[in-house]
């Protein structure tokens, strides 16, 4: 089976040169008659492009991972079929690197420099990400694949303490060093006891050294959690604020002890993450529910409901998964054995996605004079109780029960 993780395009490994990506958004201009003024408004996030630049020898150096049997080695007589493959293939191409995984797409533009008299020709090609139908399949699971890979980091690193130890030969000056990291990690927040169900008490850490470190470790991070645990009921703010501390934490211990706070710190986020979406999505449906009950009852009388909840707008989840994503993608950087931090992001990309794409999509209606975004609401074909969702979608308009002026008023459309 291909390793997702190893550089390849298709059934061609690549020797890669330089790899980068970028973003596109969609940016909607409304401009006005007789006037000079015009308003832009964010309608999401276009295909992640790659741009990806390797290049095709006589004799390429073997890269870890690469198996002869199993794939093509970019050898300069085999550009020619791989650009080929390139300019004749019409669907979904896969293509893997170490920091993306493995993903599907197509090539959207493609350069070839080639010189006959040395055997080598420079290929670049600019990779577009290709969102499937697929993908919404880890909407249900998101939580538990996000754990699994959070067990599979605390493993790595384990392990990697462990070749450390037996390298070391349990030397005076190693089981020193390790038993002041673990004094500094039971020292941090020491106050704050982690709740029982927490997940680091999903994991068997061992008598050993190295099991000592990573309970220390994966406990100091677990009360920062905590810490901030109040917060969840704003998930953007509670993210941010676990991200600010453990960079906080970080920036008192150095060299290999900060990295290792950095790389257990972005499987914890990833996990958190997860669980703030799965929760703000379980909002969404209860708001949906709340919001399509009675209002009235028959003899025209207010029925109340209970609270409405708040839910994350797609501003919201873009710039959340953004500011994660940023803090996995400098732990992957500092050490790309741990590839279970790249499945993570994958999964909550992919989370996202399918949210995205069920979230309404909204219009503009203008009102002129006094209004209520109560009768809004109604106008819309939505429910009385929609008119606290109408304030967020519209932060300029405070109170739902009075708004004055020309007013132009998001709304959900279709409703």
């Amino acid at each position: 089976m291909s390793d997702p993780y190893v550089t390849r395009l298709e059934n061609y490994y690549l020797d890669i040169m330089s790899v980068r990506d970028g973003y596109e958004f969609s940016i909607s201009e409304h401009n006005y008659p007789y006037s000079d003024r015009n308003e832009l408004e964010h309608i999401g996030q276009k295909a992640r492009r790659i741009d990806v630049r390797c290049i095709f020898t006589e004799n390429p150096t073997p890269s870890p991972g690469w198996n002869e049997g199993v794939h093509l080695k970019p050898t300069y007589a085999n550009h020619y079929s791989f650009i080929e493959l390139l300019k004749s293939e019409r669907s979904d191409l896969t293509f893997s690197h170490p920091k993306y995984g493995e993903i599907v797409g197509k090539v959207k533009t493609l350069t070839i420099d080639a010189d006959d008299t040395i055997n080598t020709a420079r290929v670049s090609f600019t990779f577009w990400e290709h969102v499937t139908e697929s993908d919404t399949t880890y909407e249900r699971f998101v939580v538990a694949e996000t754990a699994e890979e959070f067990r599979e980091a605390t493993d790595t690193l384990k392990d990697k303490y462990t070749e450390d130890e037996a390298a070391a030969k349990v030397s005076v000056s190693w089981t020193a060093d390790a038993t002041t990291y673990i004094n500094t990690l039971n020292t941090k927040l020491s106050s704050i006891t982690s709740p029982a169900n927490s997940i680091i008490y999903q994991i068997n850490y061992g008598t050993t050294t190295p099991g000592l470190i990573l309970e220390a470790l994966n406990k100091a991070i677990d009360r920062i959690v905590e810490l901030y645990t109040t917060g969840r009921d704003a998930p953007a703010s509670f993210i941010n604020n676990l991200i600010v501390e453990i960079r906080e934490f970080k920036s008192t211990l150095s060299g290999a002890d900060a990295n290792h706070v950095h790389i257990m710190g972005a499987a914890r986020v990833a996990y958190e993450t997860a669980v703030v979406l799965d929760e703000d999505d379980a909002n969404r449906r209860s708001l949906e529910n709340k919001e399509a009950a009675r209002s009235f009852d028959a003899g025209g009388n207010y029925i109340k409901v209970d609270q409405i909840p708040a839910i994350l707008t797609v501003n919201e989840l873009d710039a959340m998964l953004a500011e994660v994503k940023t803090f996995i993608d400098e732990a992957v950087q500092i050490d790309r054995d741990y590839r279970s931090l790249q499945q993570s992001a994958a999964y909550l990309q992919s989370y996202v996605n399918s949210i995205k794409l069920d979230r309404e999509r909204i219009e503009t209606v203008t009102y002129n004079g006094l209004i209520s975004m109560h009768l809004v609401a109604l106008n819309a074909g939505m429910s009385y109780q929609s008119a606290e969702r109408l304030v967020k979608l519209n932060p300029t308009i405070v109170n739902p029960n009075f708004a004055y002026g020309d007013l132009d008023v998001v709304v959900p459309a279709g409703t």
